[in-house]
């Protein structure tokens, strides 16, 4: 009897050992790892290598196609490249265009009103116009509908925005821009070139560095 249990149980620990190396085997197959996302909840590197952590930034659907090839060294919107030239309407429906600004330092911050890290930024980003309205064109390039419009108006109005915001429903500019998460922020010298990109939301300080640079450029 004693030698029967004792050979049941060999059988039964065989029969686990062989059930626990089938499901493991199984788990191991049933979902392949999967890339991080642009935008996911490990963050987003910036062009410069580091992460910005994802509490600072809102996920933006993907508005250049997969496939689509990439765009020449030159026309890039890459650090030491010259920022494209285009032209969106204001909420008073005036036609603006980037180039009408050569000669002095411009900031364009991408931004949407559903997004929490953009609306946190503001206040800064008034801020700044307010200390710099005679040596910075700031100018807040909204992506919501056309149809929220009145929601980009009230949100101006509460935060107290007095510099340019320009809508861009369509999502052109920011397709052009390569935009894949908001806030994202390009600074631009007096030429035009882009000097700093800042993916996530601006601090004190990164602003800073950033106006000290393209305030340093001939």
């Amino acid at each position: 009897m004693v030698k029967g249990n004792i050979r049941l149980k060999k059988v039964l620990s065989l029969v686990m050992l062989g059930l626990a190396a089938f499901w493991l085997t199984a788990c191991g197959q049933a979902e392949p790892v999967k890339s991080t996302p642009v935008g996911s909840s490990q963050g987003l590197v910036a062009p410069s290598g580091k992460i910005t952590p994802a509490a600072t930034i809102a996920p933006v659907e993907a508005v250049i196609p997969v496939n689509s090839p990439p765009p020449p060294p030159n026309q890039r919107i890459a650090i030491g490249n010259t920022a494209p030239d285009f032209s969106l309407t204001t909420l008073d429906n005036e036609t603006v265009k980037l180039s009408q600004f050569r000669g002095k330092p411009v900031l364009i911050n991408f931004w949407a009103t559903w997004c929490p890290p953009c609306r946190e930024e503001l206040p800064l980003l008034v801020k700044t116009h307010q200390a710099n309205i005679d040596r910075l064109v700031i100018l807040g390039v909204d992506m919501d509908k056309a149809e929220d419009t009145g929601i980009v108006r009230d949100r101006v109005r509460e935060v107290g925005i007095e510099y340019l915001t320009l809508l861009d429903p369509k999502n052109e500019v920011t397709n052009r821009y390569q935009v894949r998460a908001y806030p994202t922020t390009l600074f631009l010298d007096k030429n035009g070139v882009i000097q700093r990109i800042t993916v996530g939301q601006l601090t004190e300080d990164t602003l800073k560095a950033a106006l000290e640079r393209i305030y340093s450029i001939n």
